[in-house]
């Protein structure tokens, strides 16, 4: 299945495949830089799952809200709330829609009663949630 634009449905222009054996990759590999469907190919060895970044060492004064991404488009702002209790109170969530179609862009934030909860909610950052890796920020 090709990864797709939300809005649209027309393929984003890249995919990841899994090969059976190495003979079949190193065959694939030597395809880099043919045309097909008008586009030239890169092809690459994955680099793997990474941790995400820590883009926050120390919370600014005061901050109480979290920037959350790799949401999946069906989840309702009970399951974020849901997601982040365990951290404490919270006060709002927002999410982040299209302006013209209105459908959720898999993103939010979320603003907690107290900074404290922030840092609890910050460890959330590269965790699987519904096959997805949540990206968990300050904002």
């Amino acid at each position: 299945m090709l990864p797709r634009y939300q809005d649209s449905g027309r393929a984003i222009g890249y995919a990841h495949v899994e090969f059976a054996d190495e003979a079949s990759l190193n065959k694939a590999l030597k395809m880099t830089g043919k045309e097909m469907g008008g586009r030239y190919l890169v092809i690459q060895p994955s680099k793997g799952k990474s941790k995400t970044a820590v883009y926050w060492k120390k919370t600014p004064e005061g901050c109480r809200t979290i920037f959350v991404k790799g949401l999946p488009y069906d989840i309702s702002e009970e399951e974020v709330g849901n997601l982040f209790a365990h951290c404490g109170a919270i006060n709002s969530i927002r999410f982040v829609n299209n302006s013209v179609t209105r459908q959720f862009k898999g993103f939010c934030y979320v603003e907690f009663a107290n900074s404290l909860s922030l840092k609890k909610a910050i460890e959330m950052n590269g965790k699987e949630f519904r096959g997805r890796n949540l990206i968990v920020v300050i904002a």
